[in-house]
């Protein structure tokens, strides 16, 4: 969090408790999706309606983190993808999960480690230990689906709190961990793109470019930012190897032009026996420079600027000094719309509450949250 003292107070919120690279095919690590909770429904997997959900989705090379920061609580995490043994490491496998607070890991579709509760780290390594679990699993050479769950409930600067999953008393490395099982062939999807973004359905349509290996059945399903499927662009249709393209009209699957929003497309490619996904997912969480909320006077409106080194879901509000307990919130100047990358200056204050009710001069709170949106997510606007 940064804090600048201006006549009102600048609070940035990054929803960000991960910087990972999005990579997609077959790649190293796990599939993950992050959601928002709230103090008194933890490990809910999204009880706070009042953000997107899930509101950060990508790949994590491996489960080794802590979370140190006040902005790192009170949120729900899904790992999951395919745990590879090789055959040195098959038979009798040591799982151990490290966590504040729960944890539950999946093994082939079996739960094998289940402590879905609040716990305190400061008990690791003593005869205490609440946070330190395992689990032994007998396991053949190959690959083996592995879900991961997580929740964290308080944190901050003096409360970091470790989120860990061992083999055999070591971190699962990336080596190990794959998104999918990788492909016996050499099929791949490469050079995916889309243009253009934003786009208004009203007017243009948007095209999804991709190339695959060789000749494929390959299908492209449309999600809106709550993980909602909105439309089957395509359904194992067949398409030949090279460069491919489909057009869509920011239609849904009951031919209504979709709300304003970021929309990800997940391609799956299937070919002799191969199976291959591309779901980038996003980028990793961006540092937001130069928010800024100028003087504010009485009846005359107020810049807020700020830059986004990617393009973002951004929510802006405005409040008093005791905002964050509810009632003291006065304004929400912008609710989850989508920003572009680069310098931002469109947003202002007109100095009134959610109601219409002109403020007073005073001190006040303005904070931004921001969501970056993933690599192949396709931006609606003038939609309905």
């Amino acid at each position: 969090m940064i804090y600048r003292r201006w006549l009102a107070t600048v609070l940035i919120v990054i929803l960000g408790v991960l910087l990972f690279a999005a990579l997609c095919d077959a790649a190293n690590g796990l599939r993950c999706e992050f959601y928002k909770d709230t103090r008194d429904s933890y490990g809910a997997f999204g009880s706070d309606d009042s953000y997107p959900q899930p509101y950060w989705q990508g790949i994590s090379p491996t489960i080794d983190f802590v979370f140190n920061d006040e902005v790192d609580q009170y949120f729900s995490a899904r790992w999951q993808g395919f745990l590879y043994v090789p055959a040195a490491k098959a038979g009798s496998i040591v799982f151990k999960t490290v966590s504040d607070d729960g944890a539950r890991l999946y093994i082939d579709n079996s739960l094998v480690i289940d402590y879905w509760r609040l716990q305190a780290h400061q008990t690791i390594g003593t005869p205490a230990d609440e946070c330190s679990h395992e689990a032994t699993v007998s396991l053949t050479e190959g690959y083996h689906t592995i879900k991961f769950e997580y929740f964290e409930w308080d944190g901050g600067e003096d409360d970091a709190d470790p989120c860990k999953l061992y083999w055999d008393g070591t971190i699962i490395p990336s080596a190990n961990l794959f998104t999918e099982v990788p492909p016996a062939s050499n099929l791949a999807i490469t050079s995916v793109s889309h243009a253009p973004s934003p786009f208004n359905p009203t007017a243009t349509d948007t095209t999804i470019s991709y190339t695959v290996s060789s000749a494929a059945d390959v299908t492209i399903e449309i999600y809106d930012t709550d993980n909602t499927l909105v439309r089957t662009l395509i359904d194992d249709a067949a398409r030949n190897s090279g460069a491919n393209s489909e057009d869509w009209d920011g239609r849904d699957a009951y031919n209504d032009i979709v709300a304003d929003g970021a929309y990800r497309y997940v391609i799956t490619v299937e070919a002799n026996g191969d199976t291959v996904v591309y779901d980038a997912g996003c980028p990793a969480m961006p540092s937001i420079t130069d928010f800024t909320i100028d003087d504010f006077y009485f009846a005359q409106s107020t810049d807020v600027t700020y830059t986004l080194p990617v393009d973002c879901l951004v929510r802006i509000r405005i409040g008093t000094e005791s905002m964050w307990e509810g009632p003291a919130m006065l304004r929400t100047l912008v609710n989850w719309d989508y920003r572009p990358s680069g310098y931002n200056d469109t947003d202002a204050w007109d100095g009134r509450d959610d109601s219409g009710n002109q403020m007073y001069p005073q001190e006040y709170l303005g904070a931004i949250w921001v969501l970056p949106i993933a690599a192949n997510a396709v931006v609606v606007t003038g939609g309905n």
